[in-house]
């Protein structure tokens, strides 16, 4: 009867190590990921909030038939579509509201 010998460094010891390893890596580099994800959400939600806010005051000062419509693309509050007519609507809230 003749034994087989793995090769050195070819057990399936080695290889599950190696797997664990490529395994721990490739998770941590995803919770990194997913970490600066919520740190990006984070930020662009401050500055959609500031630029609403902002915005909101524009359409105030100016009416809102005079904005141009390229800006009320990153607005988050007050926007809506008509859903029969296509339009956008834009309702901005008065100062009063404000406060």
């Amino acid at each position: 009867m003749k034994i087989l010998q793995f090769p050195p460094g070819h057990n399936l010891l080695t290889d599950l190590e190696e797997k664990c390893n490529e395994l721990n890596e490739l998770h941590d580099t995803l919770r990194r990921a997913y970490d600066l994800t919520h740190t990006l959400e984070e930020k662009l939600d401050k500055l959609e909030a500031t630029y609403s806010a902002v915005l909101n005051r524009y359409c105030n000062a100016i009416g809102t038939e005079n904005v141009p419509v390229r800006y009320f693309e990153y607005a988050t509050e007050g926007l809506h579509v008509d859903s029969d007519s296509g339009d956008i609507i834009f309702t901005p809230w008065s100062e009063e509201d404000e406060t």
